[in-house]
């Protein structure tokens, strides 16, 4: 493994795993709303 390519998709691979946290949180916030709205 090249350690110069390794460090070149870094920030692709970072940004990824930052777009999947957000994408949970998000849907966690949702169901967290929706919970509270339709609560009986």
């Amino acid at each position: 493994m090249h350690f110069g390519a390794f460090l070149e998709t870094l920030p692709v691979v970072l940004y990824g795993m930052l777009g999947i946290f957000i994408v949970m949180a998000i849907l966690f916030f949702v169901i967290l709303a929706l919970g509270k709205i339709f609560k009986d």
